[in-house]
C-alpha cells in the first residue's frame, strides 16, 4: 500500500510539474527611451521558440510589464492588453513598433539611452528566461538599425 501511495504521489507530481523545454531564442531586444516625467515605455524583441509555446507575461526591474498589441479601430490607434502571445515552433514572432510589444508601466525614473533593462520572460513551456535590453533613442534609429 505504501508503494502504491508513493507511486501515485510521484505521478501527481510529474503530471502537475511544468513541462520546461528548450528556452526560446530572444534577439533584437530594445526599450524605447522616455522623456522626463513619462510613466510608460515600450520594449521590443524577436522570439523564436523551439517548440510551440506561449509568452504568458514578463517582469522587469524598471516597472510593471504587460503584453500589448497596437490596434486600429475606425481609424483610431490604440493598445490593448493581451493575456498571452502565441509562439509557433521555429517561427519568428516580432514584438515591434506598431504591433505586439511589452508595455512597461509605473516607471520610477526616465529611461535614458545607454541604460540596460533586465526582464524575465515567462513562457508556458520553456519557463522563465532572463534577458537584457538596451535603452535606445528611437528617434535616432533607422528601420535597419533595430
Amino acid at each position: 500500500m505504501k508503494a502504491l501511495i508513493a507511486l501515485l504521489t510521484l505521478a501527481v507530481t510529474v503530471l502537475t510539474a511544468p513541462a520546461y523545454g528548450q528556452p526560446p531564442t530572444v534577439t533584437e531586444a530594445w526599450v524605447r527611451a522616455t522623456p522626463p516625467g513619462a510613466r510608460t515605455a515600450a520594449a521590443y524583441l524577436t522570439i523564436v521558440a523551439t517548440t510551440d509555446d506561449r509568452l504568458l507575461g514578463a517582469s522587469s526591474t524598471a516597472g510593471a510589464v504587460e503584453l500589448h498589441a497596437q490596434t486600429v479601430d475606425n481609424g483610431l490607434h490604440g493598445m490593448r492588453a493581451l493575456a498571452e502571445i502565441a509562439l509557433p515552433e521555429d517561427t519568428p514572432v516580432r514584438l515591434e513598433p506598431g504591433g505586439l510589444h511589452l508595455m512597461l508601466l509605473d516607471l520610477a525614473a526616465p529611461l535614458v539611452p545607454g541604460e540596460v533593462i533586465a526582464f524575465t520572460l515567462r513562457f508556458a513551456v520553456a519557463g522563465n528566461v532572463a534577458i537584457a535590453a538596451p535603452v535606445v533613442d528611437a528617434r535616432a534609429m533607422t528601420p535597419a538599425s533595430h
